[in-house]
């Protein structure tokens, strides 16, 4: 599936994660695999923590940091596609959520 800004994400339920410092640790225990993520993908992890649009994600970073729109919405992209090829989401559409 092609994920857009309009794309409502949230992540997967049944990973372990810790918060170290700011930055989180992720466990994929079926993969056995970790995670690293620094501070913005730790805050963009959180908004993740309930359904949303991938648009309101980027209008959040965008209150937190200085940062362009446009690199802000390609990199949330690219972060939740890698997040996506991983497995570290549950949920990925096109519908709004409730």
């Amino acid at each position: 599936m092609k994920i857009t800004l309009d794309t409502v994400v949230t992540q997967k339920p049944d990973l372990l994660s810790s918060n170290l410092d700011g930055e989180t640790i992720l466990l994929e225990i079926e993969k056995e695999v970790y995670y690293g993520m620094n501070r913005v993908s730790t805050r963009i992890w959180e908004l993740l923590g309930e359904p949303r649009k991938l648009s309101a994600i980027c209008e959040e970073l965008l209150k937190d940091y200085a940062v362009e729109r446009e690199q802000c919405e390609q990199e949330v992209l690219t972060f939740v596609q890698k997040l996506a090829s991983e497995g570290l989401i549950s949920e990925c559409t096109e519908t709004p959520a409730p």
